[in-house]
């Protein structure tokens, strides 16, 4: 065993070192590898990327419909499909009707439907759809439940509707019922 002194130098050999990281790399790089031909051979995962429309009734007791764009793209980084979506105001309004901007994820199919879990980070307003998953087919439109608490802290329930085309908001009611459930407390006596 040779100790060293203030004079020698540490040698370190490049190869070797280069060797270990990559091999201290590889199995991230695997999983990651893996996790992208998994996505690309399961095309069920595949026909929800892309922009769709949505559309389901106000919660404020008037019933209209509203629409919002949704953007849907597969992160290879989380291993899963990633949510955005942006509320269009009437073609009338102002800009600043549109600040709800929603992100999430898409759960796994889990039997007939799949779950879309959306925050709004500035409101911190939670959504989440619940929504019929045809099986392999790609589907034009899907319609399923949407659950979320009001502006006044309570929870309702209602239609979503998730269309590939925009539809005309007269197309969007004929499709969706017009009934929005909302859960009231209890009145005390």
């Amino acid at each position: 065993m040779r100790v060293m002194g203030d004079g020698d130098m540490l040698k370190i050999s490049w190869p070797d070192a280069v060797a270990g990281f990559v091999l201290g790399l590889l199995p991230v790089a695997l999983r990651q590898i893996y996790i992208l031909v998994h996505h690309f051979r399961a095309p069920a995962r595949r026909k929800y990327l892309g922009v769709f429309w949505s559309y389901h009734r106000t919660t404020r007791g008037t019933g209209e419909v509203r629409q919002s764009r949704v953007d849907i793209s597969f992160s290879l980084l989380r291993g899963r499909l990633i949510v955005s979506q942006v509320f269009t105001g009437p073609p009338d309004s102002s800009p600043d009707d549109n600040r709800l901007t929603y992100v999430g994820h898409v759960s796994k199919r889990e039997g007939m439907v799949r779950y879309f879990f959306l925050r709004d980070e500035s409101s911190h307003e939670q959504q989440m759809w619940i929504l019929i998953d045809p099986f392999q087919t790609p589907f034009d439109t899907t319609i399923g439940v949407f659950l979320a608490l009001d502006a006044r802290g309570l929870p309702v329930a209602g239609l979503e509707l998730l269309s590939r085309r925009q539809l005309t908001l007269t197309e969007a009611d004929r499709l969706l019922v017009s009934t929005v459930l909302r859960v009231d407390p209890v009145p005390t006596f």
